[in-house]
């Protein structure tokens, strides 16, 4: 997913843009409406959009051999 996103120089917006068509999606999908799941969701959308904000500027490039992040209901947790 870096890599596909890894350059295009989009707009500082938007990853809180993306971040409200989520939650609107969640609605929309009428997933639970539970306040620690939908903080969950959000969290990890959120956290989701820095990292590929991180590789956003043109000319950017994603590093070979990265470890796949592992999420859970407790957040990101560590590698190792």
């Amino acid at each position: 997913m870096l890599r596909l996103h890894a350059g295009m120089g989009a707009d500082d917006d938007l990853g809180d843009r993306f971040v409200g068509c989520f939650v609107r999606a969640a609605d929309d999908a009428t997933l639970p409406d539970e306040l620690d799941f939908r903080k969950v969701l959000r969290d990890y959308m959120e956290w989701a959009v820095r990292e590929v904000h991180e590789y956003n500027p043109p000319g950017s490039s994603v590093p070979p051999g990265l470890v796949v992040p592992r999420w859970s209901w407790e957040g990101l947790q560590a590698s190792g």
